[in-house]
């Protein structure tokens, strides 16, 4: 069954690549004729079968298609370099297909290098000094917090003992 299902893939691919080159449809017709759902998947086929095609004509649908978005850009290119702003989002989409069929978007490497400056090679001991930190600045603000002449003049002043018992644990 898998068998069948690839070769009826196989020819959906190759006659979207004729439909486009030999007959000149767009992707959204080629999406209605062949019952894609959506045009991106017409398209998919599309560049699928050119990549399996064995002969020299590949390269022709390629620069053809690249040729008709030359034509495209053409077309709008003044209009947009003038202020036209359709103009010039229409550039713009015609600018990001060609990048598209010309494989220019490709995600680029990114390799990224961690550094451990305390020597202990742990992220939890970094999370924990960063918790002590926090909670003993959040302690000292909140006995910042009350003015002296707001305190209780009946109890004894707490800051200082306060201060002195969070350094020690700290």
């Amino acid at each position: 069954m898998q068998e069948k299902d690839g070769l009826a893939q196989l020819k959906r691919e190759n006659r979207a690549v004729e439909l486009r080159h030999d007959h000149g449809l767009t992707f959204a017709s080629i999406a209605r004729e062949l019952g894609y759902e959506t045009i991106a998947g017409a398209q998919k086929a599309y560049k699928r079968g050119l990549k399996r095609i064995e002969h020299p004509d590949a390269e022709e649908y390629l620069q053809a298609d690249l040729d008709r978005l030359d034509n495209m850009t053409e077309v709008f290119w003044q209009s947009a370099v003038q202020g036209n702003l359709r103009s010039a989002d229409m550039v713009l989409r015609i600018m990001q297909k060609r990048a598209d069929f010309l494989g220019l978007d490709a995600p680029k490497k990114v390799q990224a290098e961690v550094v451990n400056y305390d020597g202990t090679g742990s992220i939890d001991a970094e999370v924990i000094q960063l918790a002590r930190i926090i909670d003993y600045i959040e302690g000292v603000a909140a006995d910042i917090t009350t003015l002296p002449e707001q305190q209780d003049t009946s109890k004894p002043n707490n800051l200082a003992k306060t201060r002195k018992k969070r350094t020690t644990t700290a």
